[in-house]
């Protein structure tokens, strides 16, 4: 049974898949309100 060859146009159609489209990449994340962060306190071990 022999293999069929792929076109360009399947392995360009596979990758694109995998690719975010525009309109997600340049979506900005909204920034996280203060209770939402956590922070560390590096300052405590010092003490």
């Amino acid at each position: 049974m022999a293999r069929q060859r792929r076109s360009i146009t399947d392995i360009i159609c596979e990758n694109c898949k995998y690719l975010p489209t525009k309109r997600s990449r340049n979506k900005r994340k909204p920034i996280p309100t203060e209770s939402q962060v956590k922070t560390f306190d590096y300052v405590y071990g010092l003490l």
